[in-house]
């Protein structure tokens, strides 16, 4: 697999780009649902949803992150799909066009869920802030780790002369109590 460095290269993204255009082409002006706000506004979000949260997910930089933004686009997908049932339904599109659509959709969701299982069944692609995070927080557990020893080396210390100065002598038990 070829290495993306852009989301507008994925086929995903583009097939759901023309979904969208096909959408917003089939409940414009001067069709059939034009005039149903609440169903137009719905198909046209979910729609939108779908080539967003590709976008997103990809551009936030882990395959968890992205794999989750994913999952929201499948659904969206599958949103779609449902909706363009009812559009048939209520006469607002014709069967074919309807057919059409839910065959993008389909196949959309089908690139989804491969591109989801590659992410999730593949070594973990990290951010560059998350490799920072994970190496500030590697240095800050040493670094305790590090005044946990001195302190118990203090304490050490701190218990010898105590003990010393208790007995009266000196560190090498010499000039103290004599028994």
């Amino acid at each position: 697999m070829k290495s993306v460095k852009r989301f507008e290269e994925l086929w995903i993204w583009q097939q759901a780009r023309i979904l969208v255009k096909e959408i917003y082409s089939d409940f414009g002006p001067g069709t059939p649902g034009e005039r149903d706000f609440g169903f137009r506004g719905q198909i046209q979000k979910a729609g939108v949803s779908i080539m967003n949260n590709i976008a997103e997910g990809f551009e936030r930089g882990t395959d968890a992150v992205f794999a989750s933004h994913l999952d929201i686009a499948k659904g969206s997908c599958g949103e779609v799909r449902s909706m363009y049932y009812s559009a048939e339904d209520l006469g607002y599109v014709s069967a074919e066009t309807a057919e059409a659509r839910r065959i993008r959709a389909k196949q959309i969701s089908a690139g989804i869920a491969s591109f989801i299982e590659h992410l999730r069944t593949n070594p973990i692609k990290k951010s560059k802030s998350q490799k920072e995070k994970e190496e500030k927080r590697r240095k800050g557990e040493e670094a305790e780790s590090q005044r946990v020893e001195e302190s118990k080396s203090q304490r050490v210390e701190e218990s010898k002369c105590r003990n010393v100065e208790e007995s009266g002598g000196d560190e090498n038990g010499e000039g103290g109590e004599r028994i």
